[in-house]
């Protein structure tokens, strides 16, 4: 038999061998969102994420300047499609009362993004990462509100931490009053705005 299709047909066999090998041992994995991944996951996924991201956000930068009028609407953008998840404050903070993995990122960590990777983060969303994309329902400028209040969190007065503090608590016991007291005495998980 001539050697270069020696060499193909045993290269497609040991790609099959992993295949069936890969298929056999992943459904015994644990994909839990309550549960860490490895470090060789953790590292492949990550690598491969924040690739796509920097391959394909461009170079845009928010078209929105950073009013009062304009963070006060970028506020309420953010309120009311990113803060169930992310916190109001940013911190990750989940009103869910719920797992996630990959943890939901505190705003603060994602400050050296560029605003083209937020606004392609927060456009198209991450597969199997719960993190929605929005473009399909909501407009560009939107989504630059959105990447505003990203970039004003770090800059919050302390009136406007007091406020969110407030927002937080308000809506702590509102969802005591709708589902009772949580077991043990809990709380509903919420961090501190970010300093």
């Amino acid at each position: 038999m001539n050697k270069v299709l020696l060499y193909w047909i045993a290269t497609i066999g040991l790609l099959a061998a992993v295949l069936a090998a890969a298929m056999l041992i992943l459904p015994r994995v644990n994909w839990s969102a309550t549960a860490s991944p490895g470090d060789i996951e953790t590292k492949i996924a990550n690598y491969i994420i924040r690739n796509w991201i920097t391959i394909n956000a461009g170079h845009r930068t928010n078209p929105l300047s950073e009013t009062a009028a304009n963070v006060q609407s970028a506020k309420g953008e953010f309120s009311e499609h990113c803060a169930l998840c992310h916190g109001l404050d940013g911190s990750g903070g989940n009103h869910l009362e719920a797992d996630f993995y990959p943890p939901i990122p505190q705003i603060n960590e994602l400050q050296s993004w560029t605003d083209a990777e937020l606004f392609f983060v927060i456009a198209n969303g991450i597969r199997l990462s719960a993190m929605p994309g929005f473009s399909a329902h909501h407009s560009a400028e939107d989504i630059w509100k959105s990447v505003l209040w990203v970039r004003h969190l770090p800059k919050l007065t302390p009136a406007e931490r007091e406020t969110i503090r407030h927002e937080i608590g308000s809506e702590t016991e509102a969802h005591e009053k709708t589902m009772g007291p949580m077991p043990g005495g809990m709380k509903m998980r919420q961090a501190t705005p970010n300093p």
